[in-house]
């Protein structure tokens, strides 16, 4: 069995490829950095005695998801779990001051790249009668989130679509999981700007073994208790209040940490 892992090179998606590696899948990795993805792929290969593929690519780009699965073909790799784990965030700027351009790529990665994969990937699976997808959203995507506009809307959209796909395939053999982790000791928050933010936070290998764990028997899956009390939040209130409320968190939140950031 093969699993495909965008965002691989690090964070919660080199926890998911070292995972599905222990539990004996062959891999394709898919990621920006060129070195780090080897470095993962060599060690996987030496580890585990599996096949690697790697695939250095920035699925943003245009045509970038249609180009992976062509190569794929091509190399008659046939894919039979495919994890939807690359992102992006900002630093909390706030929508008007957050670059247009990295707003549009977080919408093109999280949204049509991720789209178009599992739906160039998702018919083969379901002629086999077999296979799964997970995405990985946010708890972001259960409420509004000012200062993070884009992100928690983009993970709002790969949320419900996990969802709708679920039901849609259900019984076809075909599992689907949305996954939607809080704070997660990742380079992700380095990336956005906000470096050290997720210390102390959910390690990656527990987000990644308790999606794959729940791969089959939910179709969403909130790591931690304390995450999945907060996703109840707009069920209790109304999100205009909760918007409010994150408006000063965050807020607040982003300023301390672009002051204390050398």
């Amino acid at each position: 069995m093969t699993a495909l892992v965008t965002g691989a090179s690090s964070g919660i998606g080199e926890a998911f490829a070292r995972e599905l590696a222990e539990r004996g899948h062959d891999l394709v990795l898919v990621a920006r950095r060129t070195q780090a993805l080897e470095a993962l792929a060599t060690s996987l290969r030496s580890d585990h005695g599996i096949p690697v593929h790697t695939h250095a690519c920035d699925l943003s780009a245009p045509n970038a998801a249609a180009g992976l699965v062509a190569r794929l073909a091509a190399d008659a790799v046939q894919v039979d779990l495919l994890v939807n784990n690359a992102g992006i965030g900002s630093d909390g700027q706030g929508f008007v001051d957050t670059p247009l351009e990295l707003m549009l790529r977080m919408v093109d990665l999280h949204c049509r790249a991720t789209l178009e994969l599992t739906h160039r990937l998702l018919a083969a699976m379901l002629s086999r009668g077999t296979g799964g997808v997970v995405f990985t959203a946010s708890i972001a995507g259960f409420m509004p989130t000012p200062n993070y506009a884009v992100y928690g809307a983009t993970k709002a959209f790969e949320l419900l679509l996990a969802e709708a796909i679920a039901a849609e395939v259900r019984g076809s053999g075909v599992e689907v999981l949305a996954l939607a982790p809080g704070r997660t000791d990742t380079g992700f928050f380095d990336a956005s700007g906000r470096p050290g933010a997720g210390r102390g936070s959910m390690t990656p290998t527990r987000v990644a073994r308790e999606a794959l764990d729940r791969l089959g028997r939910r179709p969403v899956h909130v790591p931690g208790l304390a995450n999945r009390l907060m996703t109840l939040a707009p069920r209790l209130t109304s999100r205009a209040f909760i918007a409010r409320r994150l408006a000063r968190v965050l807020g607040d939140r982003g300023r301390t940490e672009r002051r204390e950031t050398p």
